[in-house]
């Protein structure tokens, strides 16, 4: 399975000053990656099941959320930052 993605700042331009970790339940999985300048972000080859995507900037959790994955499928997560 396929998480991919876009990541806007609350100006509603690109975020690419932070990262995105994508963690699985248990010991499965955990990465982590550099969004690019456009704020476009994709980690493959996920095995099925529940896993938390974390946007992080400025030493903090500026995002998170939880996604189920089945087996083959590509789920695709836009996430703009709220201001704070």
């Amino acid at each position: 399975a396929v998480i991919a993605g876009e990541v806007n700042a609350p100006d509603g331009k690109p975020f690419a000053s932070g990262f995105v970790s994508i963690q699985g339940n248990g010991d499965r999985l955990a990465a982590t990656l550099d969004a690019d300048a456009k704020g476009r972000f994709r980690l493959g080859e996920l095995p099925a099941g529940k896993w938390t995507i974390a946007i992080n900037g400025d030493g903090r959790v500026l995002h998170q959320q939880e996604v189920e994955l089945k087996a083959g499928e590509m789920k695709n997560v836009n996430v703009e930052i709220k201001p704070r």
